[in-house]
């Protein structure tokens, strides 16, 4: 009996662990679209200032919306995407490289590349400042 209590405790911290399987997925903010999470485990440096993430989003139902409103029908049934950026530490930079967007099925519905994108400055009090923040203490 004792033996089975244990193992419904180790059952139950794994289920409720934020970390998913082959990446740790971290939370760090969420809008009327999406929650956000980024990648702990994948985290790259290309370059002396450059941070290399992977941040997926989970989509909420008028992220969907909205999606379906911008892309087309094909994109009903989105559950997350995944998409790498870089981020500029110093000058306070960031850019999309690349997309893939995942049905509730996690069959791909599309991928982007955006490997010739252009350096953005980050806006104040947006999500990807709140990345920023996060990675580059």
């Amino acid at each position: 009996m004792r033996c089975g209590v244990i193992l419904v405790i180790i059952g139950f911290l794994f289920v409720s662990s934020s970390k998913g399987w082959g990446a740790d997925w971290e939370s760090f903010g969420g809008n009327a679209t999406a929650d956000f999470y980024y990648d702990t485990e994948n985290i790259t440096h290309p370059s002396k200032d450059v941070i290399r993430v992977y941040v997926k989003q989970l989509y909420t139902e008028k992220g969907v919306s909205d999606l379906v409103g911008a892309l087309g029908v094909k994109f009903r049934t989105v559950r997350h995407s995944v998409d790498s950026y870089e981020v500029q530490c110093v000058d306070k930079k960031f850019r999309l490289l690349s997309s893939v967007v995942y049905s509730t099925d996690e069959e791909i519905l599309e991928s982007f590349n955006y490997q010739e994108s252009t350096w953005k400055v980050i806006v104040p009090e947006s999500i990807i400042d709140t990345l920023y923040k996060t990675l580059c203490k």
